[in-house]
């Protein structure tokens, strides 16, 4: 019976991460509640699925001529664009793999692109706002799921595009086996 489980479940992990590569994804992982629970709390999962046991990371990379670009002050509104498609591109993914989960009876909420900050309990405006707390950092489930590690500014660092990425997650109460944390040199 065990056997039989793991089979399904390494199935499912395979067709999310065949979705996921057929959308575009550079990276995929997974990660599973535990792994999260040693992050700050905007990244524990059950902050927006209170049944979740696992998460399925991505990450899209951007446009090397085009980072370049920007990066030189030659040309922002590219970039813009870039961020733009590839955060579409997050959206169309994140409601595809809701759907597969969903529809092998486990629950399953794609989290947003982290651009909507909740102010810092008491603050009276913007200028008192010392604490921006995402919904759900992609960042964190991006490293618990192996995609990449955190850089000195924060950022998600992956080996092969570094922090030119976008990122998205999709919180399951699928328990997936998580994927091999990345090694630091």
């Amino acid at each position: 019976m065990a056997l039989y489980c793991r089979r399904r479940v390494r199935a499912l992990e395979e067709q999310i991460e065949a979705t996921a590569r057929a959308a575009g994804a550079a990276r995929v992982g997974f990660a599973s509640r535990d792994r999260l629970l040693d992050s700050p709390p905007s990244a524990h999962p059950e902050r927006v699925l209170s049944s979740a046991r696992s998460a399925s990371a991505v990450a899209f990379s951007l446009d090397g001529a085009t980072q370049r670009a920007f990066l030189a002050k030659r040309d922002r509104l590219a970039h813009c664009h870039e961020r733009k498609r590839l955060a579409q591109r997050v959206y169309a993914l994140s409601d595809r793999l809701v759907e597969l989960l969903r529809a092998r009876g486990h629950e399953a909420r794609g989290v947003d692109v982290n651009n909507v900050y909740r102010a810092e309990p008491g603050a009276r405006d913007v200028t008192e706002m010392t604490e921006f707390l995402p919904d759900f950092s992609h960042r964190y489930a991006a490293v618990a799921a192996g995609l990449g590690r955190l850089g000195w500014s924060g950022n998600l660092l992956t080996p092969e595009h570094g922090a030119m990425v976008e990122l998205g997650t999709v919180l399951t109460s699928a328990t997936l086996e998580p994927s091999p944390l990345l090694e630091h040199d």
